[in-house]
């Protein structure tokens, strides 16, 4: 038999040959005809749905990049953020440090060179001339050097306490603090300096206050209200008290001095640079103690208030909480 295959869809005949017996062309022929369809995929709704399948998916191959953009996208966005956020941090950190060098550099050259010049001359004069020079002037010229002397090693202090608390490598753990005795301790070094003044120092405190704090913070906040108050007196009272509320402790600390000016409050709330002013009083300062009292208040998570009148007085008051057990470091 021969057949002959066909592939493309059309009619066939396939014929089948048999040989019939004897002789050359004794043969027997069959013809069969038949059809070839069109193969499944070969029509056009097929030829449609491939199409569409095709672009269904690159739509979807496109989705699924551009998802994959947008995730790459918001990660890139958030590590951008975040470096940016510790640049930032960086940047604050440079220039708190900026602020810190250009501050002690003001004090340095103004508040302290100016005070040792004035020593070493006073000394060198009084040495030289002491006996030409009445006791009387004797005795003034030394109160002076007294004076400035103690000055400077007040300030020297609140330069270190400064530093300290501006450095950010201190570690410092909450401690219950008996609030009378460490109070007490302040005043007892600040008391010299207001007997000079005629000041009275009063501890009005309770012995029954305690909390949970930052024991040196809260002390070396004393030690600066205190001798801010004293600065902008000449005479009368500087009461300390602390009164307890519902949880919260209030340090108050009042004086009977020559008071601040409005603008001088606003400049000591608003957290700007401390002002050098020269009213009524004729007083001024570096303003390094209030530089202290904020950074601490930051410290103790605490709120301060300022009240005060020209030539009557001065009430300053820190609101605080009483704290759990914590080490934590100072940054």
């Amino acid at each position: 038999s021969q057949s002959r295959y066909a592939t493309a869809p059309g009619n066939y005949t396939l014929q089948i040959r048999k040989r019939n017996g004897f002789g050359e062309n004794n043969y027997y022929y069959l013809a069969i005809p038949f059809t070839v369809g069109r193969a499944w995929y070969d029509n056009s709704l097929f030829l449609v749905f491939l199409i569409g399948f095709a672009i269904c998916t690159i739509i979807l191959f496109s989705n699924y990049q551009n998802r994959r953009l947008i995730t790459r996208q918001k990660e890139l966005e958030l590590l951008v953020q975040a470096k940016t956020q510790d640049l930032q941090e960086q940047n604050n950190i440079l220039e708190k440090s900026n602020r810190i060098n250009n501050r002690l550099i003001s004090i340095i050259s103004h508040d302290i060179v100016t005070p040792l010049k004035f020593l070493t001359a006073t000394g060198r004069g009084l040495y030289k001339k002491k006996v030409e020079l009445p006791e009387e002037t004797q005795k003034e010229i030394l109160e002076e050097i007294i004076n400035t002397s103690q000055e400077l090693h007040l300030l020297s202090t609140n330069i270190l306490n400064w530093i300290k608390y501006q450095s950010g490598n201190k570690r410092l753990r909450t401690e219950s603090i008996d609030a009378q005795e460490v109070v007490q301790q302040v005043l007892s070094i600040l008391n010299p300096l207001a007997k000079e003044k005629g000041i009275q120092l009063l501890n009005n405190i309770l012995p029954t206050t305690t909390f949970q704090q930052f024991a040196e913070p809260f002390k070396i906040l004393v030690y600066n209200l205190v001798l801010n108050a004293i600065h902008y007196s000449d005479q009368g009272n500087i009461c300390v008290e602390i009164q307890a509320n519902n949880g919260y402790f209030s340090l108050l600390v009042v004086d009977t001095g020559v008071g601040m000016s409005p603008a001088k409050i606003d400049s000591l709330l608003n957290d700007s640079s401390p002002i050098r002013e020269k009213e009524a009083d004729q007083k001024s300062g570096h303003g390094l103690g209030y530089l202290i009292i904020r950074d601490i208040i930051q410290w103790m998570n605490a709120q301060i208030e300022i009240e005060s009148t020209l030539g009557k007085g001065t009430s300053v008051c820190v609101r605080f909480q009483s704290l759990k057990n914590q080490l934590v470091n100072n940054s």
